[in-house]
């Protein structure tokens, strides 16, 4: 075999196994938004018997939460910040995941910024859960574990905002862990208008 068919052959085999692993990465992230969900929907719905499954320390941990604060009586908001920061958490995932399905950097880009409110949302209902426990020691042990799940959801989007960085340093070469996501912005605009061009 001559030298440049041998290479060919390397780089078709290369992108055929690459593919199969980009294929499994989306298998399972459908599988680990399918959890996430049943997990929330859990904690809101009070029900201990969804989401005991295996998904991940993160996801595990809210099943177990779950379960434990479904003995309890449910506030009357029915955890509704909760629920909003799940809502944003697993469309968080869903997103990077299609960004990397796609390879496309600027879905990428727009859900790694999306981080940044996540954070907000947690930090606000931490925020929440230390006024509670201080104005009713009884609310102690849910405000903690409402915490615990809170940290799980966070720490989740967290790893959707790694995909998104991965997706882009698969696309543009760079890596962006330590860049502000503007400055990225601003690269991944013009590296677009000089493919424009």
């Amino acid at each position: 075999m001559e030298k440049a068919d041998l290479s060919h052959h390397i780089s078709r085999r290369f992108n055929e196994d690459l593919e199969k692993v980009r294929n499994q990465v989306l298998q399972m992230g459908g599988f680990v938004e399918q959890q996430l969900h049943k997990a929330i929907l859990a904690l809101v719905e009070g029900d201990s018997r969804l989401d005991l499954e295996r998904i991940g320390d993160e996801g595990e941990k809210i099943g177990y939460i779950a379960s434990r604060l479904a003995t309890m009586e449910r506030p009357a908001d029915k955890y509704r910040e909760v629920k909003h920061l799940g809502r944003q958490v697993a469309q968080m995932v869903h997103d990077a995941l299609d960004a990397f399905a796609r390879m496309d950097s600027v879905a990428a880009l727009r859900t790694a910024q999306d981080d940044k409110i996540v954070d907000e949302e947690y930090e606000s209902i931490q925020r929440q859960c230390i006024t509670f426990m201080m104005e009713d020691p009884r609310s102690i042990r849910r405000a903690l574990e409402i915490m615990w799940i809170v940290r799980a959801l966070e720490r989740i989007g967290d790893h959707a905002k790694n995909i998104c960085e991965y997706v882009i340093y698969m696309v543009h070469g760079k890596d962006i862990r330590h860049t502000s996501l503007d400055d990225v912005a601003k690269q991944i605009d013009a590296a677009q208008a000089v493919v424009r061009r």
